[in-house]
């Protein structure tokens, strides 16, 4: 429901506005949700019970979503101004994934690998060094941008290191990443509205 009332909400914005950050948002909050039905089961329930390739359509689903979130990440924290270089290297990752949800489609062994789950992690490493880079600049965004994403990144960090057998499987590695992204989606929205201001 949440989701949904962001999708809708932000769409209007962007309808009025035609501001593109309000539809990199809407993409990211799909893409993110319909990800996280995919590896909790619900999808594959509920939305696409039918789906003969429920897996690589998961994988697809994350690409979508880092990609979207990472030209969200551009458009709010204004990296091509603010710190360019990052900027530059998050082009290289946005290319690097579109790059990976193409050869999903050819191999699907080579998106759920150990590389793609490195790569998962220092593109939200790079996310995080961005919004502190442009905290320590004093961008306003920015404020809301960390404290949205440390959230997801807690409950990102914790399913890595889970998947790669470093953390224990328990309720805070399997679910973490669920009310970690519940809280950033809540917390953007507010950045939103605040650029909205």
């Amino acid at each position: 429901g949440m989701v949904v009332s962001m999708i809708i909400f932000n769409a209007l914005i962007f309808t009025v506005l035609r501001d593109t950050i309000y539809l990199y948002y809407v993409g990211y909050v799909a893409f993110f949700a319909l990800y996280i039905a995919a590896i909790t089961g619900l999808g594959k329930e509920f939305l696409w019970p039918n789906l003969a390739n429920a897996d690589i359509f998961a994988a697809e689903l994350c690409d979508f979503t880092i990609i979207s979130l990472l030209l969200f990440t551009r458009r709010l924290l204004n990296t091509k101004m603010v710190i360019p270089v990052i900027d530059v290297i998050i082009k290289i990752y946005i290319a690097a994934y579109i790059l990976q949800s193409i050869t999903g489609f050819i191999d699907f062994a080579l998106v759920i690998n150990r590389y793609a789950t490195f790569m998962h992690l220092t593109v939200a490493s790079l996310i995080l060094i961005a919004s502190i880079l442009c905290t320590f600049k004093r961008q306003r965004n920015a404020y809301f941008f960390l404290f949205s994403f440390f959230m997801l990144f807690v409950g990102a960090v914790s399913m890595i290191l889970r998947v790669l057998g470093v953390l224990p499987t328990n309720v805070f590695t399997v679910s973490g990443f669920q009310y970690g992204s519940a809280w950033e989606m809540l917390i953007l929205a507010f950045a939103l509205a605040d650029r909205f201001n």
